[in-house]
This record gives C-alpha cells, sequence and structure tokens, in this order.
C-alpha cells in the first residue's frame, strides 16, 4: 500500500519593475473611477425612467417621438464600454508587466515548521493600566499585562517573524546558496518583502492567492450588479 503524499502549497509572487507597478496603480485607479462613474450613469437612468413613467403624456410628445430616457441610457452605454476598456486595458498590461517581473516562488510550511517558528517568536506583551474595583468598593487603576495590539490577531511577534519567515518560505532551487538568497532579500524595498512576507503567512495559515489580471470578469460582474441595482427613491 502506497503512503498518500500531498504536494506542497506553493505561489508564484510577482516583483515588479519599479514603473511597471507605478502603471498597474494607475490603470487600477481608472477602474475605480468607471465603477463610480457607471453606478452614477445607472442611478441617473433609473431616475429618468420613473420620471418618464410619471408624468403624463403630453400629444406634442407623441409628436416629436422622443424617448425621454435616450441620454440616460447613453450614458450607461457609454459608462460599460469606458470600463470594459480599462478592464480590458488593465489586464493587458498586468500580463505584460508578469512576464517582466522578477518571480520569487513562495512555499508553505509543515505544521511543525510553523508552529516551531511561532514558538520561537511568541506575541510581545505590554503593560496596560485598567480600572478596577477593590474589595471596598473603590475604583482602582491596576497594571495589567496583554499582548501587544499588533501581535493579538496573528499570535505571534510581527516584528521579528518576518525576517524569520520569509526565508524559510522561499522555495528551494531559486538561489544557487543561502547566502545568496539572504542577499537578495537583504536587497529588496520594504513594499517587495512584504508581498513575499504576505503570501507567506497566508500560505502557512491559511492558503493564500495573489491578484491575477481577472480585472476584465470583474467588470462583467460589476456591470451585471449595477443593472439589476432596484431603482432608487425619488
Amino acid at each position: 500500500m502506497s503512503t498518500p503524499t500531498l504536494s506542497v502549497r506553493t505561489e508564484v509572487v510577482h516583483l515588479y519593475q519599479d514603473d511597471d507597478l507605478h502603471r498597474i496603480q494607475e490603470l487600477g485607479e481608472r477602474l475605480t473611477s468607471n465603477v463610480t462613474r457607471l453606478t452614477a450613469a445607472k442611478a441617473r437612468q433609473e431616475r429618468a425612467v420613473a420620471a418618464a413613467e410619471s408624468a403624463p403624456r403630453t400629444i406634442a410628445d407623441d409628436i416629436a417621438d422622443e424617448d425621454p430616457t435616450a441620454d440616460a441610457d447613453t450614458s450607461v452605454e457609454a459608462a460599460e464600454r469606458d470600463l470594459r476598456e480599462a478592464a480590458e486595458e488593465h489586464d493587458q498590461f498586468v500580463t505584460e508587466a508578469a512576464e517582466r517581473a522578477v518571480k520569487i516562488r513562495v512555499q508553505a510550511l509543515t505544521r511543525k515548521q510553523w508552529r516551531s517558528l511561532v514558538a520561537a517568536h511568541p506575541p510581545r506583551t505590554v503593560m496596560k493600566s485598567e480600572t478596577r474595583e477593590d474589595g471596598e468598593g473603590n475604583e482602582v487603576q491596576v497594571p495589567v499585562e496583554t499582548i501587544h495590539e499588533d501581535d493579538e490577531d496573528l499570535g505571534f511577534n510581527t516584528e521579528s517573524m518576518p525576517d524569520a519567515l520569509v526565508p524559510a518560505s522561499i522555495a528551494p532551487g531559486q538561489f544557487d546558496t543561502p547566502a545568496d538568497r539572504d542577499a537578495f532579500i537583504d536587497a529588496l524595498s520594504d513594499p517587495d518583502f512584504s508581498r513575499i512576507y504576505s503570501v507567506a503567512v497566508a500560505l502557512s495559515t491559511r492558503g493564500g492567492r495573489s491578484p491575477k489580471a481577472q480585472a476584465s470578469s470583474l467588470a462583467d460582474r460589476i456591470i451585471g450588479e449595477i443593472s439589476s441595482l432596484p431603482a432608487p427613491s425619488a
């Protein structure tokens, strides 16, 4: 009977070139702006429809044969088109930038490795003053030892853990020697180091996934959701 094996969970972190990262951020801001524009256009369309349905139609309206919601409909169509175009441009650039990026494969630690690291970097404790009642019912200030607020959620020392976790989580075979790996880590900017660290934590605690070039499918979903919104009250 063969022993079941489970492959190590890994994820590739893309460290984008500075100009590429700046452009990705610009394109992301453009996406956000287009979502806001579409939401506003849809709200105007719904108000125009509500107004047209509530207003009595005159003979002049019939002669003119004009659609009172035409302008609003056109605005929504233009906003949807611009959102899709922005999403496609974002995805195309992210895909191209990923080819130019430095790629680092990060792997999850085993359960015992993770527990060993956590034990070596326990959460920091601080002394805080709390108000309590003494034996006579008087309120007094009492010093109480509590976990540091930065460490409370994760359960380890978030100041010392990164420098231990990152080198331990970089999958083998990417550098000739541990010294080369450490030199690479030391040369990283703080944002790039933080990206690797965040993925390392996610893989070893809950599984992690990096953002992908998927703005186009997201745009389609947003357009669908906005189109199904109920009409706002006048």
